[in-house]
């Protein structure tokens, strides 16, 4: 991140400060040496591997942000769009999960960045400093009954099927007077392929829950059935789902799926 090279290029330039500042020292006493270290020249002794590495994250630290900066305007330009708002969180959804945050998998994350067990969130009890755990956009429901989402699944291990279009719609939602946190679903999975000059379609039973702290849909298999999913919502119109193996949850496929209207 920006922070981070920003912070090795401070510490860098401190321990080049220092350098000089030795290497200041000893030309008063040996002028010999500094001919021999050049003092805090670039390019000769180790004072101009840091010079050099200076540059280099200098250099570095421009491009981040001229990339950041040419995502800021197509991000404007999209926001142009009715959808424009919802594309931008799913950008910085994705964006905290490649980049991670202070909190656990887990773990809710305040807006104030404090974090809480997942667990605790939409429960009725304000466990941020902030309240931002029972705010309205954090209990909302992403996975309401009637919903459905659609995509294109590209399996990449343990093989089940074809290639093929899926649809995931939630029949059903439950929640428990003593566990809010979590809304019981009931859904049903579609996939259908084209196999042997000959259309095949696949429907299947599940269940889970979805987890307000999280934004997360886990989708278990039924007894005798080997393939569930764990979905991410990245925004109101998007989720990734990765596609797993019942039992050991090895991950077999992953697919972005879209709300369907």
């Amino acid at each position: 991140t920006c922070s981070g090279s920003s912070m090795k290029l401070v510490l860098l330039v401190s321990v080049c400060v220092a350098l000089c500042h030795a290497g200041s020292s000893s030309s008063s006493s040996s002028s010999s040496s500094e001919e021999d270290d050049g003092g805090c020249s670039p390019g000769q002794g180790v004072s101009g591997v840091i010079a050099t590495r200076i540059d280099t994250q200098s250099f570095r630290l421009e491009r981040l942000a001229q990339r950041l900066e040419r995502m800021s305007e197509r991000v404007k330009g999209v926001s142009d769009d009715a959808d424009g708002e919802d594309h931008a969180l799913s950008l910085e959804a994705r964006l905290d999960r490649l980049e991670g945050d202070s909190c656990g998998d887990r773990e809710f994350r305040c807006a104030d960045h404090d974090c809480v067990s997942s667990l605790l969130v939409c429960d009725g009890v304000e466990d941020c400093n902030d309240g931002s755990d029972e705010s309205d956009k954090t209990c909302h429901n992403e996975a309401p009954s009637g919903a459905a989402f659609e995509g294109y699944v590209e399996w990449e291990s343990c093989k089940a099927l074809p290639n093929a279009h899926i649809r995931i719609v939630i029949t059903s939602n439950k929640i428990v007077n003593y566990f809010p946190a979590r809304v019981w679903v009931s859904a049903r999975i579609t996939v259908d392929y084209d196999e042997h000059h000959a259309h095949q379609e696949h429907t299947f039973e599940v269940s889970g829950f979805y987890n307000y702290g999280t934004r997360r849909l886990v989708l278990q298999p039924p007894a005798g059935k080997h393939m569930g999913a764990v979905c991410n919502f990245l925004s109101s119109e998007y989720a990734d789902c990765t596609m797993t193996m019942a039992g050991s949850l090895q991950e077999c496929a992953h697919v972005r799926v879209t709300r369907e209207h």
